[in-house]
């Protein structure tokens, strides 16, 4: 019974069982570094797009707004300044992305507090122990039950923790 919950589990949470036999000894495998880095490439171009977005509308913002000389080149001072702080933002947070790839492997045991909210934008998933949320998709919240104690393996990141694998231990 227990081997058809690992199943779902592994089907849910895309890993293998050499994954986990690699993740209980803290090493994340090549088949998990791949998706690290594809997850963290994501990422990257969503801050890049999402900063080109915003530095477009504050540039037609503040040059259409300017009607004088002097506006027009305290436009172009603010927009200088906000370019340099938009590169610093953005070598800051890649830097912080790029480094989540070879975080060490933390792990939490216990049973999960599961919670399902409606949100304006869906349906959020979430499980908790202690301090640690952990956000899921449908298949990866269904999966899990609170009957069963787990021990997950997750790569720590800004927002929220990356889930590697998941074991039941009862």
């Amino acid at each position: 019974m227990i081997q058809y919950f690992m199943n779902e589990l592994m089907t849910a949470f895309n890993f293998t069982e050499q994954d986990l036999l690699s993740n209980e000894n803290k090493i994340i495998t090549v088949r998990q570094k791949e998706r690290l880095v594809e997850y963290t490439k994501s990422r990257k171009n969503a801050l890049y797009v999402s900063a080109g977005i915003s530095a477009v509308i504050f540039l037609i913002y503040t040059l259409v707004s300017a009607k004088t000389f002097e506006q027009v080149f305290l436009s172009f001072t603010l927009i200088v300044c906000f370019s340099v702080l938009l590169g610093l933002y953005l070598a800051i947070e890649w830097k912080r992305i790029k480094k989540t790839s070879f975080s060490e492997i933390q792990e939490i045991q216990g049973r999960f507090n599961k919670n399902q909210t409606r949100t304006r934008y869906g349906i959020s998933y979430s499980i908790q122990i202690g301090k640690v949320k952990l956000y899921l998709d449908e298949l990866q919240f269904n999966a899990i039950s609170e009957n069963h104690q787990y021990t997950i393996y997750y790569i720590p990141f800004k927002y929220t923790p990356i889930i590697l694998s998941v074991q039941i231990r009862d």
